[in-house]
């Protein structure tokens, strides 16, 4: 078996290709952006780097997805380790496919969303509260790339991550969508009422 044909086979020795594969027949997310996920799934490499400091990774110079499974954050449930496998493989298809980065239509509803943040932020919140911890993780992070701190998040990038390189407000606000989307997380609920614009210029992007 080639090398990237075996790194396929699991991941992390915690969620197999097969059943990632079965959980993706089963989503009501977006049809043709389903499909897709699918269609990447299937020629992804994912390897193992526990020298790595973060918990896990896409790396376009090498087009692999890395991943620490001895790092102390490392998703615990399946439910969080799909909801991290499916955010770092749409890092992959956003490189790929859709680049976000340079969407007009994505980063004007990203700069209307910036300036409506501040006086939704105590309400998307609330919304939040009783919802799963992978919903809170994405939405947390779309507020922190909107507002370029985690200030009052329990999740998010630091400062000193949105303003590294301004691609990454673009990327990541979009993989958090797509997961939400994919994953038919109540999360989307909040950000289709909150942030329909973004929302919006998601589902142009993906259909």
């Amino acid at each position: 078996m080639a090398d990237k044909e075996k790194d396929n086979v699991g991941f992390a020795g915690t969620i197999e290709r097969t059943e990632f594969m079965a959980f993706l027949g089963k989503s009501m997310g977006t049809p043709c952006f389903v499909k897709r996920v699918k269609e990447y799934e299937a020629t992804t490499c994912y390897l193992e780097n526990k020298i790595f400091k973060g918990i896990g990774r896409y790396r376009p110079d090498k087009d692999t997805i890395e991943f620490n499974p001895t790092h102390p954050s490392f998703p615990d449930t399946v439910e969080r380790r799909t909801a991290f496998r499916l955010h770092e493989l749409i890092h992959r298809m956003d490189h790929m496919v859709y680049r976000s980065w340079v969407n007009v239509e994505f980063l004007y509803a990203i700069d209307k969303a910036k300036i409506r943040s501040n006086s939704v932020f105590d309400t998307v919140l609330e919304k939040m509260r009783p919802l799963l911890r992978e919903d809170q993780m994405a939405v947390h992070d779309i507020l922190s790339a909107l507002r370029g701190k985690n200030d009052g998040l329990a999740f998010g990038h630091r400062v000193e991550y949105w303003t590294s390189d301004r691609r990454h407000v673009p990327k990541e606000i979009f993989a958090n969508i797509g997961t939400l989307d994919i994953m038919e997380g109540m999360g989307l609920t909040v950000i289709k009422r909150y942030f329909v614009e973004l929302f919006n210029a998601y589902k142009e992007m993906v259909k």
